[in-house]
């Protein structure tokens, strides 16, 4: 089977595994056209990225002397998020994936989005578009291992292919 007949695929893997690495190598390697926001680093700072906008955005917070302001960031662990950069990323959600793609790619899905913040709520609509056939894209969703469930569990995604990202060779 291939990608193109799945309307979402769940990629993850351990935390540090590689994921986002190995998405943005495939799109690389395979001429794969894709919209959406992935969560690499550059330059030991991550980042939101749109592949097809080719847009980086800094995602890492300050941190401040008298301790970060929760009005303008997220914590999560012990990094902290920008909560603009946030809006900027979601603000990617917001747009009709272009034609001319195949690929919407939603990485970095985690903590917060589990807890109605970070990428949500623009990240509710796309995934219920994708669950309707309401696009013709794939949905890639990038998470860590252990909240799949979780994420299956929130947005009611029991009968998706999950894949690691070795599987992602099957489908250059």
């Amino acid at each position: 089977m291939s990608i193109m007949e799945e309307k979402i695929i769940i990629l993850t893997g351990e935390p540090g595994s590689g994921k986002t690495t190995a998405i943005i190598n495939w799109i690389n390697k395979s001429n794969i056209r894709a919209h959406g926001v992935l969560m690499p680093d550059f330059n030991g700072k991550r980042h939101f990225y749109n592949p097809y906008m080719d847009v980086a955005v800094p995602v890492e917070a300050e941190n401040k002397a008298k301790g970060p302001d929760p009005d303008t960031i997220y914590r999560v662990g012990s990094q902290t998020f920008s909560k603009q950069a946030y809006r900027v990323a979601s603000s990617w959600l917001k747009m009709k994936p272009p034609l001319n793609t195949d690929y919407y790619i939603i990485d970095g899905v985690g903590p917060l989005e589990m807890a109605n913040e970070g990428l949500e709520p623009e990240l509710s609509p796309v995934i219920e578009s994708a669950l309707k056939g309401a696009f013709t894209h794939v949905l890639i969703l990038v998470i860590a291992k252990p909240l799949l469930s979780k994420l299956k569990r929130k947005y009611g995604l029991s009968n998706v292919k999950v894949i690691e990202q070795e599987g992602l060779a099957e489908f250059d």
